[in-house]
């Protein structure tokens, strides 16, 4: 009997506190208004107060149950709380009610970019900032300041150091006191020197090696070469996950546009691959894998440069150069599929032949021969 009426209490206890705190929830002060309760939500926010900030969206929402801004703020909580599913249901909610409220697309692109679909992610907040001067937002110089700090975290996890540098910059300049991007020029600028002493190390060990792999040439490239200030990048679509905004399926998508099955999450080239295959200075074989442990020749080295080249000066007739000549290489026919790239390359003086006029195109490149012809071809853009 006892049990029973402890049980009893209980219920009613459970009853009245529900019911109090909904009733206490939809009580609302005097002058109350759904900008007033954003405001509130978004204090309580910044100081990680997420069942306060919770309370004072849901208020907003009470008394406006299509204000935007409410279903942008539930879904920062939700971003902070890691539960990416809810944010972004509540950030197309935003976006459903007023697709004009700019600071929806800044959660959209912080959702993507934690499922590291960075593509994805710098697009949007691309998005928003060309945008900004016509969304509904009152103060668009501080949401235009939140935009860039977005896309600057977002070029920063992507491990576009200076675009990051150039979007933190725009934060400055729009908002001097905006003491995180402060911050953050620090850690980057942090994170740039470390990343420059790893780049040197890691080429120092492939110049090092008497043969190259596909893994060592991206290195090299990436390492060496400015790809992003000559080259449009490309979407590299996860392996197995399409973005939605790609057109076709994957089965119609070109190999090179997909991530390569055989580089793994922990391979120590990863990010140099992923930049190579961005830029087009190396693509994935026809089966979609990239080989990073195959050896490069140097007859396909040579083809490499021709076609780095050709797309550099926009000559597509430099690949016909030679047909029908004769060769002038002791082991290279002039029907073999590397010969106008040899004598291209050669021509140019980026890779020479052997004493004995040979070129050795199934020979393995060595870091010290690809180094000096990636810079050679360097100083000629």
């Amino acid at each position: 009997m006892k049990t029973l009426s402890i049980l009893v209490l209980l219920f009613c206890w459970c009853l009245l506190g529900c019911g109090g705190g909904e009733t206490a929830r939809k009580t609302h002060a005097v002058g109350a208004t759904p900008e007033s309760y954003y405001d509130q939500g978004k204090t309580y926010l910044r100081h990680a107060n997420f069942k306060q900030a919770l309370l004072s969206f849901r208020n907003a929402i009470d008394l406006d149950p299509e204000f935007a801004p409410a279903y942008e703020g539930l879904a920062r909580i939700y971003l902070e709380l890691d539960k990416l599913d809810k944010a972004w249901a509540f950030a197309s909610k935003a976006i459903r009610y007023d697709k004009d409220w700019i600071l929806t697309r800044v959660v959209q692109a912080k959702v993507r970019a934690r499922q590291e679909h960075y593509d994805q992610a710098i697009a949007v907040a691309k998005i928003a900032v060309r945008n900004v001067k016509y969304s509904s937002v009152p103060n668009k110089d501080m949401a235009l300041a939140e935009v860039y700090m977005a896309l600057g975290d977002i070029y920063r996890q992507a491990g576009q150091l200076e675009e990051a540098q150039e979007a933190f910059l725009k934060v400055l300049s729009l908002d001097p006191l905006f003491l995180a991007s402060d911050q953050a020029m620090r850690d980057l600028k942090q994170r740039r020197s470390n990343r420059e002493s790893e780049r040197l190390a890691t080429l120092r060990k492939v110049a090092e090696k008497s043969e190259l792999t596909r893994s060592d040439i991206a290195v090299l490239l990436v390492a060496e070469l400015p790809l992003q200030r000559f080259f449009q990048p490309k979407v590299i679509a996860s392996a197995g996950n399409v973005p939605s905004t790609l057109p076709g399926t994957p089965d119609k998508l070109h190999v090179s546009n997909q991530w390569p099955k055989d580089v793994t999450n922990s391979h120590w080239a990863r990010h140099f691959i992923r930049e190579a295959l961005e830029y087009g200075a190396l693509d994935n074989m026809p089966d979609g894998n990239f080989y990073p442990d195959r050896k490069m020749s140097r007859g396909d080295f040579a083809i490499l440069l021709e076609d780095l080249m050709a797309r550099y000066w926009d000559d597509k007739s430099m690949k016909q150069k030679y047909a029908g000549e004769s060769s002038p290489y002791s082991d290279i026919a002039n029907t073999d599929p590397y010969f106008n790239s040899v004598m291209v390359v050669t021509d140019r003086k980026l890779m020479s032949v052997f004493d004995d006029d040979s070129f050795k195109p199934l020979a393995h490149v060595s870091g010290t021969l690809a180094l000096e012809a990636i810079r050679r071809l360097k100083s000629n853009w």
